[in-house]
Order: C-alpha cells, then structure tokens, then sequence
C-alpha cells in the first residue's frame, strides 16, 4: 500500500482590524503523495463563488432576513473515508514499541484529495453559503435560522460567529441603510508586499494616454505583477427595492497595442446592487468593434443566465443601446478621465478609500 507523509501547519489568525484572533496548528496529510486509481477516485471542492455571496447579501438585506456567520470546527474530521489510506506516524509522536506501524485512516483529514468531496455528501441541509468551512446561514424567519444552526450543532462543532464580520477577508460592517463590505486589510497588505504604501495616489487606475508597442522592455518575471493585480474593491450594498436583474456591457475595439485584442467588461446588479463585476481581454481578434461588442454582450448574457438560474426563476434577456454617457460598464474597458471615473465608480456604488 502507499503510505502517505504528514506535516503541521501554523497559521495566525486575524481580525478584520489586523489583530490576532488566535494562533492555529493544524496537522494536515500530504496529498499530493496519493495516487489516483488507488488513494483517491472521484474528488471536487464545492466552494460558493463571491457573485453568489453578493447576491444573497442583496437579497437578505432587501427581504429583510437575519444574517448569521458559521464555522466549522475540523470539518473534514466528520467524515467517513470510502477509500483505504494509511499514514506515517507523526514526527516526534512515534511509537516507540512499533515504530514501523502507520496508521490507518478512519475519518477524513485535511490535505487528503477526497476529503472536501467526503465533507460535502454531509453538508445537505439547506441553502448555505458554503466556502470550505466557513458559513453563511441566511433566512427571512429568525427561528428558523436558530434551529438549523442548532441541529447543525449536534452533529458538528460549530462556532456561531453572530452577525458576519469578517468572512472571506472581507469585512461586513452594517448600517442603518445597508452593508458596508471592505477589503482595507486586504489592500494595505497588498501594499506593504509591493512596496507601494508610502506612494501618492491616483484619481485613475490606470493612465489615459495609450502605450505604444515596443517602446518598454516586459518584465523579466511577471509573477510578482499578475500576483499584486488581484481585485481591490469597496463595495456597499444598500436594501433595494426591487429583485430585478441589469446589467451593462461594454468593449473597446483593438485596445492592445500588442496584439490589438479588445477587453470586454460588465457589470450586473440585483436592483440597486452591484453583485458582479468582469473586466478581461478577448481571447482573439475582433475583426470590427462590433464583433468585440457582441463578444462582450455574450459573457454578460452567460454571467446573467448563470444569475437567473441561481434565483430559480424564468427570465427573458433584454438587450437595449446604452449611450456613452450612461454606459457603466465603460470603467472596465478604457482609461478615463478623473471626473469620468470618479462618476461611473460612484454609481457602482463603489466607495473610495479613507
């Protein structure tokens, strides 16, 4: 049989506030040793996607339903193994009259390849929004939120966290007229790691003059880049007073001067909500801004068809002209002009930082 290694991971947890919460060991196996046929078959990790997040963040807020934040204490150690696994004894904690003996795995552990598949045919108890183990738990009768919790509770060890906080990096911070959802932490960090914090900013994200090919050697290792340009957003959800889905799309034609793609961009709300945001570069050439138009129109409708089928309703797509002057989507596609982009932020209700 192949036996597998293990190793302790030390995390500090943090606060939305950046202070420590509480220092984490966690003894996970090393997976990536498994071999597939023989340790593992059939593996997923089921994770809520953040449109979703933010949609029932509308939602709840609009209906008026309570909002509670779980987590799970070791999740995968509730699950029961299909397959046979056996692990070396740990490091420091061997045996000393079997040394060679392993063990032989019961329930799941983190790191194992299936445990996330074996954690999720357990998790069946409503509509969750799930991310590994952390939860929330949403409903427009109060009790009814209280007992699901509670049976939850018998089975697992569960840590109600309340009202959410801080889930996913993102801080929740309620209002009288909604949600306040922030990544301040998140971007000061970002920050500190590029060596950018002490740098003045500026009233756009990117400049309005264009860059002519060629004239700036690429850099030698993009990586540290690709990684700095992660989504930085503020993003405030207010109570609407509709559920009706809009969406705008927009393109620019031949925008990169290297290989004259086009960037495609939309943005869709639930009522007054912004809850998805794209901004990308065409996988090929359009041969007329037209084209690159409708190629941008096709991911909202993709996007926006994924939305309806998430609410479980039936919904016709309608496509209407937006001038320029109205196009919110325009902020994802092109270089703007201070007042222009400070305009179209707002209305994505997009909160600048303080």
């Amino acid at each position: 049989m192949n036996v597998i290694g293990c190793k302790w991971i030390f995390r500090t947890k943090r606060k939305a506030d950046g202070s420590i919460d509480r220092h984490k060991a966690r003894l996970v196996a090393k997976g990536f040793n498994q071999v597939a046929g023989q340790d593992f078959f059939d593996t997923f990790s089921p994770v809520v996607k953040s449109t979703t997040v933010q949609l029932l963040l509308s939602l709840a807020l609009t209906s008026g339903w309570v909002i509670r934040q779980l987590d799970v204490h070791n999740r995968f150690w509730n699950e029961a193994l299909a397959e046979t696994v056996y692990m070396r004894q740990l490091l420091g904690y061997a045996d000393d009259q079997f040394p060679t003996h392993v063990y032989l795995f019961q329930k799941s552990l983190y790191g194992l390849k299936q445990a996330p598949r074996a954690w999720f045919n357990r998790g069946s108890y409503g509509v969750f929004a799930v991310y590994v183990d952390d939860i929330l738990v949403m409903g427009s009768d109060p009790s009814l939120v209280s007992t699901l919790i509670s049976k939850l509770s018998t089975t697992f060890k569960i840590r109600d966290l309340g009202a959410p906080g801080f889930f996913l990096g993102i801080e929740t911070v309620r209002s009288d007229t909604g949600m306040l959802l922030s990544q301040k932490r998140y971007m000061v960090d970002i920050l500190k790691r590029s060596g950018t914090s002490e740098c003045k900013p500026l009233a756009t994200s990117v400049p309005v003059s264009r860059l002519v090919a060629g004239l700036d050697a690429p850099f030698a290792d993009p990586t540290k880049y690709r990684s700095l340009a992660g989504a930085l957003q503020y993003l405030m959800l207010r109570k609407s007073s509709n559920a009706d889905i809009h969406a705008f799309s927009d393109s620019d034609w031949a925008g990169c001067p290297t290989d004259r793609k086009s960037t495609s961009g939309f943005a869709v709300f639930l009522g007054s909500n912004l809850i998805s945001w794209v901004c990308k570069k065409q996988r090929t050439v359009a041969r007329s801004s037209t084209e690159a138009e409708y190629k941008a129109l096709a991911d909202v409708c993709a996007e926006v068809t994924w939305v309806v089928a998430l609410l479980r309703e039936l919904g016709d797509l309608q496509v209407n002209f937006i001038s320029t002057k109205d196009q919110l989507a325009d902020i994802f596609t092109k270089p703007l002009a201070a007042p222009r982009f400070v305009f179209l932020r707002d209305k994505l209700q997009v909160v600048a930082p303080t």
